[in-house]
């Protein structure tokens, strides 16, 4: 348990330092990317702000929405609401509202 919440902790600070000034987007971009692939919901979850905003990335609904979908899926609230966010940016685009 001690374990788990040690690299909990880590990946939080090391997310929080990844969006400090001093990385380039394109680190921040290849950092998170390597987390979520490894199954990290906070990582998961910064990369899909990232898309959704367009921050270091083109922006890209369907990648935000596939970062938010797994992290929601481990349990992510935040993730679980911007989900239910994207969704309706969806529904938008689709009928061009």
């Amino acid at each position: 348990m001690k374990k788990i919440l040690l690299i909990v902790f880590l990946l939080i600070s090391v997310g929080n330092l990844a969006f400090s000034e001093g990385w380039t987007d394109e680190e921040r971009i290849k950092w998170f990317h390597e987390q979520a692939e490894q199954g990290h919901a906070i990582a998961q979850f910064n990369l899909g702000v990232m898309y959704d905003k367009g921050e270091g990335v083109e922006k890209d609904y369907d990648e935000a929405f596939k970062w938010y979908r797994k992290a929601a899926e481990q349990g992510d609230a935040d993730a679980q609401y911007n989900l239910g966010s994207d969704q309706g940016k969806r529904v938008k685009l689709i009928l061009h509202l």
